[in-house]
Order: structure tokens, then sequence, then C-alpha cells
């Protein structure tokens, strides 16, 4: 299931500006939707109060001499609770081929701070990929099949925006190396 910040950022790139009608590009891809340069900032905010923040950015890279659509995603949540200020941060980066439907070939999501240190990283072949969850209880390795993520999952909200349709599929989640069926918003 799709984090909270994840599913805030979704619903504002999702949205067009008031009193326009986005293009429809049934043809669009992860590719070539258009999207800013560098990273996205948004402000996480609880009850009328700024509790966090959230950056997002999807861009192609050369890696290992290849072109790769790399997917990165930091969310920094604070509450005062009672005297005590929590702090949790989350930051994700997923990478794929750099084609439509391209394979997810790796994964690395790090949670730190209240509610303990954990790290996932995941590397994927063709038929599995062998998944390390470091946290504070020691470290687990164990391979699980390929997931059926692929790169729209990368920026699904702009991608549904550009084509005026919806985008379905699987995404891995950071809490267990398995994947979970992404649901697009209703309407």
């Amino acid at each position: 299931m799709p984090s909270l910040p994840a599913l805030i950022a979704a619903l504002a790139l999702a949205a067009p500006p008031a009193g326009t009608r986005p293009a429809c590009r049934p043809d669009a891809s992860v590719l070539t939707v258009k999207r800013p340069a560098g990273w996205e900032w948004f402000g996480l905010y609880l009850l009328g109060k700024k509790a966090g923040w959230l950056r997002t950015q999807v861009a192609t890279e050369r890696r290992d001499g290849r072109e790769v659509l790399v997917s990165r995603q930091e969310t920094v949540i604070e509450a005062q609770v009672g005297p005590r200020t929590v702090r949790r941060t989350q930051a994700d980066e997923k990478v794929y081929e750099a084609r439509p439907r391209g394979r997810l070939l790796s994964y690395r999501s790090e949670r730190r701070g209240d509610g303990g240190d954990r790290k996932l990283e995941l590397g994927c072949g063709k038929a599995a990929c062998q998944a390390v969850l470091t946290a504070e209880d020691g470290t687990r390795t164990r391979e699980i099949p390929a997931p059926a993520e692929t790169a729209e999952q990368a920026d699904p909200a702009r991608l549904a925006a550009a084509r005026c349709g919806e985008v379905a599929g699987v995404q891995v989640e950071a809490e267990e190396p398995t994947a979970w069926p992404l649901v697009p918003p209703a309407g």
C-alpha cells in the first residue's frame, strides 16, 4: 500500500490548475511525460500546522554503462508528543530499466528516527530479487520472486494525468519486501 506522503504527492501532482483541462496523451510513457528538472518539494501539514516535508525526483541517469530511470523520495515528519519532539525520516530510491514497462532493478529504503532504524536493499534479476533487511534486531536476507513493478510506478500520478486515465500495477513497499497492488484513486 502506498505511504501517506506518496498519496499526498500523487494527489497534488494529479490536479490540473483551476480552470484548465490538460490535453490527453494516451501514448505518453514514463520517459516522455513532462516533469520539472530536479527535486519537487511539498510541505506536509497536520491540523493546519506544518509537520514535515516531502521531496521527490524522477530522472534518467547513466549507471554501469546503461541508461536507467531513477525515482527518489525523501520524507521528514516531526511532531510534538508531550514535551518531546518526535522525528521520523524515510529515503527511498528505486531504479528501473529506462523503457516503457521497464522492470525494477533495485530498491533501497532507509527509515530513521522514532520507531527505530531500518534499511531494505533489494537487487533484482529477471526471475528473483535478493532482499536484505537490516534493523536494530539484526540482518535478514531472503529471496523473493521478481515483482511485477514496472517503470510506470516511478511516476504514476503524473503519467495518469498525462494519459487522462489510470495507471495500475504493483509497488514494492519497505515494510516487507513484497509487492502490493497500486490501486488508482476513484473518480
